[in-house]
């Protein structure tokens, strides 16, 4: 008996501190999506930006995440996305966020809606405005079109009014 608390012993000493107290590591929605019926009613973690509008419904919310590999709908309370403040769009990079829920393939009560129902959101990092810079050669290029459309116009209106 003391031989095996000793070897216990042993192990937990010897054992890497992250082996003890690691936390759990966000899936990729993708592999969410292609693992859902074993992951149906499990506890899930996902990270990426909000996009698309945060949709109010009562006191909870609907909104969508994007990572790199997909997308995925939240169901959540109000008073967690309180918080999210920027949504991505086109003009926008949403909130970077981290959702700790349990997954479910098929909400009943979202009429059969793939999502993550929210227990935990917190915002990661804040979203900002993006600039989208000219292509100083597509604006040569369009000055040029638009040059020789206007000339062959021209041409066409002089040879036309002979």
């Amino acid at each position: 008996m003391s031989l095996l608390c000793f070897v216990g012993l042993v192990c937990f000493l010897t054992a890497p501190l992250s082996a003890w107290c690691e936390e759990p590591k966000p899936y990729k929605i993708n592999d969410i999506i292609e693992k859902a019926n074993d992951l149906d009613g499990q506890k899930v973690i996902i990270q990426g930006e909000v996009i698309g509008d945060v949709m109010a419904r009562k006191d909870h919310v609907w909104f969508n995440v994007q990572d790199d590999s997909g997308a995925m709908g939240v169901w959540a309370q109000g008073a967690l996305a309180e918080h999210i403040l920027v949504t991505g769009d086109y003009n926008y990079q949403g909130d970077w966020v981290e959702i700790a829920g349990t997954f479910s393939r098929a909400d009943k009560e979202l009429a059969g809606e793939i999502c993550v129902r929210a227990e935990m959101v917190d915002v990661l990092k804040r979203g900002h405005r993006l600039d989208h810079a000219l292509n100083p050669i597509k604006v040569k290029v369009a000055l040029v079109l638009s040059l020789l459309c206007a000339l062959l116009l021209m041409l066409r209106m002089a040879t036309h009014r002979r």
